[in-house]
């Protein structure tokens, strides 16, 4: 009977070992997971290709907004058609200061 009741209690040592292992390097993995994904977020926020794609949006928005601002000049514009122009051009100055902060 000591010999088996001995035998169990290695038992239980391994497998609580195994169990604190498990759930130890699951944790570090975990964090370096998240470690990892910060990294490649700052990253790819300081490449190249991020900035210039952001430039190219942004004079997107430019010219569309100088060509809105052009369209509100004119005259013969209904209320309605002004109207819309003009949220149009409140959505885009919206786009553009995001893009420049």
């Amino acid at each position: 009977m000591g010999e088996k009741r001995e035998f169990a209690g290695w038992w239980m040592w391994i497998l609580m070992l195994l169990i604190i292992s498990i759930t130890v390097f699951s944790g570090l993995r975990y964090a370096g997971l998240v470690g990892q994904t910060y990294i490649e977020r700052k990253v790819f926020e300081q490449s190249y290709q991020r900035q210039a794609g952001d430039q190219a949006k942004l004079n997107t928005f430019l010219a569309s907004k100088a060509e809105i601002e052009s369209q509100l000049r004119r005259g013969d514009l209904s209320s309605a058609t002004r109207a819309d122009y003009e949220a149009q051009l409140a959505a885009i100055r919206i786009q553009i200061n995001s893009l420049e902060n």
